[in-house]
């Protein structure tokens, strides 16, 4: 739990509030953990997300959501980012529309109508390059390997 506040007021604090992260975005097994076990035994109805989501409401930028992103679950493919064994990967990120976008390659375009007996088609294409994201020092990564969170 302390990795997580520490890492979650990283880029504000290194920054001086230049660069903040105000959403985070989990594993399914990371969320399912967080979201299901409590904090200790003195506080059974407290978990680790709900004490951890409230605490971060004293500070002005801070994590105001906690997602759930299967592209972020660990894999056994050889090719894949995430390592087997672990639990997967929590990311801290801006939450708002500007800090990530679509990289577009080719714009949208049209090419002529075909036409088919009574039909009348219009094929169209775009090419996107990836995820951009403009403002790197709000994000963090890291990659969970917690045994007892299966």
């Amino acid at each position: 739990v302390a990795e997580l506040f520490r890492i979650a007021n990283y880029a504000r604090l290194r920054s001086n509030g230049v660069f903040y992260s105000n959403a985070m975005a989990v594993s399914p097994e990371i969320l399912a953990y967080i979201t299901q076990t409590p904090m200790g035994v003195e506080t059974p109805n407290v978990t680790i997300a709900s004490f951890f989501l409230e605490s971060q409401k004293a500070i002005t930028n801070g994590i105001r959501s906690i997602d759930e992103a299967w592209e972020l679950k660990a894999s056994a493919d050889a090719a894949s980012p995430i390592p087997a064994g672990s639990h997967g990967i929590l990311v801290w990120r801006k939450g708002d529309v500007d800090s990530l976008c679509v990289q577009v390659v080719q714009p949208f375009t049209p090419l002529p109508m075909q036409e088919r007996d009574y039909e009348k088609h219009t094929p169209c294409y775009q090419s996107t390059g990836g995820i951009n994201m403009h403002y790197q020092g709000n994000n963090a990564l890291m990659i969970v390997e917690c045994p007892d969170a299966s």
